[in-house]
């Protein structure tokens, strides 16, 4: 997931292979009925595992940030 910003992972699920992942993908999915950002599964060299999560561009994390920033300060 090159060009995407990863959140600190530490207190999410880790799920021993890709498929059961990309069964919580489809569980999720199908629980969620509207999302903004995709979700998807990934690997995780840190914990050696599988995680899901919102799939945001770092341009649009970076530009939320400036927008939060600018509401506080000014």
């Amino acid at each position: 997931m090159e060009g995407y910003m990863k959140k600190n992972c530490d207190d999410k699920i880790r799920y021993a292979t890709l498929e059961s992942a990309d069964q919580a993908v489809v569980e999720y999915n199908e629980r969620v009925v509207l999302t903004i950002d995709p979700v998807n599964s990934y690997r995780c060299s840190r914990h050696d595992c599988f995680h899901i999560g919102h799939q945001r561009p770092i341009a649009q994390m970076i530009a939320f940030q400036r927008m939060c920033i600018e509401i506080c300060y000014s």
